[in-house]
């Protein structure tokens, strides 16, 4: 039985189709030096090996299959089943350092304030670890650097996702408080959670590299206009629940550049009605000129049809520099 200076921990890895990596993800849960834990693996309805990788482990691992419902919706199925006061989650193409659950649960003791932790990873593909550092990357990286509270965390989210999911160890209360995954959200729906977490407790950040993240391209990321019309929705349901949080400046900024953003890419499937919609709601809220310059042009040539989108689409690029907000 867990006792309050040693909790139970509940491993949640949603899988899809994950036969070649879970293995690893498996092993690096099973070498950890924390041992009070339970591995949770919901596979969302894989047609592959998944499931004869993950029982052929010894381990307390526990295997629950469902239809294919998107990972937001199979972590909900992994927290609902869960046993443990502190929750991990852990995708099934990522791995941990040995030391990680140790590491986190000696924090969590100590700060029984704090409701989520989270620590760096490095990232790594098959010709080995490509990036030291996913903080190194991010907007807030100077302030992730440290051991702290996340000063600002919500408003900090809305802007970027800093933190690494699969580094993620939080406490059963947060999702009594907030409640589970929003199955509607197709690629930010982990950034929704921790924005919603941030609003009612501390996050705090241990900038140690405690977790891998494989580079993989995955299907949500390849489906641009899911994943841009899910943040339209991320940040248009956070100024809905918290307008005293997401200040109208900071979010109108970002629908504004991801409106323009969706409207190109529906102009280039030709869909011209819907480019005119989204670059008249670019107009109404942006405070740009580039992006007016961008809105309008989108406007006008959404008359004219694909080819003319293309050319349009390369001006963009070339106002832009090519940079593009990271799909999260």
């Amino acid at each position: 039985m867990s006792t309050p200076s040693t909790p139970k921990v509940s491993i949640v890895i949603p899988t899809y189709n994950s036969e070649a990596y879970i293995r690893t993800a498996l092993d690096s849960v099973l070498e950890q030096t924390y041992t009070d834990y339970e591995v949770i693996v919901v596979d969302d309805g894989s047609t592959d090996g998944t499931k004869t990788v993950a029982l052929a482990l010894d381990g307390p691992i526990r295997y629950i299959h469902q239809s294919n419902s998107g990972p937001a919706a199979a972590r909900n199925t992994g927290v609902s089943a869960a046993a443990g006061e502190l929750i991990c989650f852990l995708d099934a193409d990522d791995s941990w350092t040995p030391d990680k659950l140790r590491t986190q649960v000696e924090f969590m003791v100590r700060n029984p304030c704090i409701g989520l932790v989270f620590s760096d990873a490095d990232e790594f593909d098959e010709r080995g670890v490509q990036c030291q550092s996913l903080f190194s990357k991010r907007q807030f990286h100077s302030e992730l650097a440290r051991v702290s509270v996340v000063e600002g965390a919500f408003q900090k989210l809305l802007e970027e996702n800093f933190i690494p999911t699969s580094t993620v160890m939080m406490r059963r209360a947060c999702f009594d408080r907030t409640g589970l995954f929003d199955v509607a959200l197709k690629g930010p729906e982990d950034r929704d959670m921790w924005s919603r977490i941030a609003v009612h407790f501390p996050i705090a950040c241990i900038p140690t590299v405690l977790g891998h993240k494989r580079a993989v391209m995955s299907s949500v990321s390849r489906d641009v206009e899911s994943t841009l019309r899910s943040r339209i929705r991320l940040w248009t349901k956070a100024r809905q629940l918290f307008p005293q949080l997401a200040s109208p400046r900071t979010v109108n900024a970002l629908l504004a550049s991801t409106f323009l953003q969706l409207g190109f890419f529906v102009l280039q499937e030709n869909n011209t009605r819907e480019a005119r919609r989204l670059g008249l709601k670019c107009l109404g809220i942006s405070r740009k000129p580039w992006e007016w310059l961008l809105a309008s042009s989108l406007v006008m040539f959404s008359f004219a049809g694909r080819d003319i989108a293309n050319s349009v689409f390369r001006m963009k690029r070339r106002l832009l520099g090519g940079d593009a907000e990271s799909m999260s």
